[in-house]
């Protein structure tokens, strides 16, 4: 999936993705990942995800990066702050009234240039690229995270024959796969019952297996895998 696709779709209001209400799992978990007041927080393809305003909220800096303008642009909009904008390369961030998110393409984003984190908050964004871009993704995060930082995972699966993501299906198995090279992995929560997002019960899906993860960075380089 390219920028231009999700541009589209948030420029078409093609965005059920988008929730209104602070994801339960993250107001369940916050704790695990360990934070001292004033931490950031990477929030990878965030859209405008009402999780980076709550955070915050709760004396905490979350930081975003969205492929969509319009999405960054909207959620300044809707929490009536009016940010200043800086274009670094590629990128530009967003910054004002306590959140901060860029624009472009995420794997664009460097190390140097995010700055330490403490660690991630993942609720939509695995879960929205397709297989053979999901290694990538995973690498591309244990690069931007140091060592000892948790990541907060939530992943869904569901018999996928026919059915068009995104959401995708990630299995157990999978995030094994895909994290095990950098991160230890702690199973935190699951539910065999969830109800399937609208994307999907549109498709004959009416529940998933949700699950939750906290993935702790360890000392192994990307580059030397």
């Amino acid at each position: 999936m390219t920028l231009d696709y999700w541009q589209q779709r948030w420029l078409a209001g093609r965005t059920g993705f988008h929730r209104e209400e602070v994801n339960p799992n993250l107001r369940a978990y916050l704790h695990r990942l360990r934070l001292a007041a004033g931490d950031r927080i990477l929030v990878p393809l965030s859209g405008k995800s009402v999780d980076i305003p709550w955070l915050a909220g709760q004396g905490y800096e979350p930081i975003g990066i969205e492929a969509s303008e319009l999405a960054v642009e909207q959620l300044f909009e809707e929490q009536g702050v009016a940010p200043m904008r800086c274009h670094r390369g590629g990128l530009t961030l967003w910054r004002g009234g306590g959140l901060a998110s860029y624009v472009g393409d995420y794997f664009a984003l460097t190390p140097a240039e995010l700055g330490t984190i403490a660690a991630a908050w993942d609720r939509a964004a695995l879960i929205a690229l397709p297989a053979d871009q999901r290694p990538s993704y995973a690498a591309h995060t244990a690069e931007l995270m140091p060592e000892g930082a948790p990541l907060l995972l939530v992943t869904m699966a569901y018999a996928d024959a026919g059915v068009a993501g995104p959401p995708y299906s990630v299995s157990p198995s999978e995030v094994a796969s895909l994290y095990a090279p950098w991160f230890d992995i702690e199973g935190l929560a699951s539910d065999s019952g969830a109800d399937a997002p609208g994307p999907l019960q549109a498709q004959g899906v009416s529940e998933v297996d949700e699950a939750v993860w906290l993935l702790s960075r360890n000392g192994q380089s990307v580059w030397t895998r």
